[in-house]
C-alpha cells in the first residue's frame, strides 16, 4: 500500500479568477410572487451577485420556492436581514461556495444603431464568449424601429470587422 499526500496546483491548469463567496438559501411556501420579485430586486440593489428561485416541493405536499442569493462576505449580513424582514422565513442557510470566473472586459463597438458595449470573456487568453449589452441593444432597437436581434447581429458584425482590421 502506498499513500501520497500533496496539493494540486490548479492555477496552472486554468485561466480565470477563483473567488470564495457565500450562498444564502431559504425555502418559502407562503409568499406572493409580487413579494418574491420585490425581494429579488432588493437583493440585487444591496449587492447580491446573483439571486434566483427554484421551485421545490415542501412538507405537506405544498409547492414552494428555494430562494438562493450569492454574495461576497461583506454583504451577507444585510442580505440575511433582507430575507428575514421581507419574507416569511424563520431561518436562512449560509455556506461558502467557490466560483471560478473567466477573465473579461468590456469593449465598445460602433454600429449603425449607435455605440454598444460588448462583454468579452477569455479562457487561457482565447475569446470564448462575446455578449452585447442587452439593455443598450434593446434601447437602440426601439429608437431605430428594428428588432433587438437585428441590433445584436449588427454588433457582432462590427465586432468581427474590427477584429479583421487588427
Amino acid at each position: 500500500l502506498r499513500v501520497m499526500i500533496g496539493e494540486n496546483d490548479l492555477s496552472l491548469q486554468h485561466s480565470g479568477n477563483t473567488e470564495e463567496l457565500w450562498m444564502l438559501e431559504t425555502n418559502v411556501d407562503d409568499a406572493s410572487p409580487q413579494i418574491m420579485g420585490h425581494v429579488m430586486d432588493k437583493a440585487l440593489e444591496l449587492g447580491a451577485l446573483d439571486c434566483y428561485f427554484t421551485p421545490v416541493q415542501m412538507k405537506k405536499n405544498r409547492p414552494g420556492v428555494l430562494l438562493s442569493v450569492l454574495c461576497d462576505n461583506e454583504k451577507t449580513e444585510s442580505l440575511m436581514n433582507l430575507l428575514f424582514t421581507e419574507t416569511t422565513t424563520l431561518g436562512v442557510r449560509k455556506f461558502k461556495v467557490e466560483r471560478r470566473a473567466l477573465e473579461r472586459n468590456i469593449v465598445q463597438v460602433q454600429t449603425q444603431y449607435g455605440q454598444i458595449d460588448v462583454k468579452v470573456a477569455r479562457l487561457n487568453g482565447r475569446v470564448v464568449n462575446e455578449a452585447p449589452e442587452f439593455e443598450q441593444c434593446k434601447k437602440a432597437a426601439e429608437t431605430a424601429g428594428v428588432s433587438v436581434k437585428f441590433v445584436e447581429n449588427a454588433v457582432r458584425f462590427a465586432l468581427n470587422s474590427d477584429r479583421d482590421k487588427q
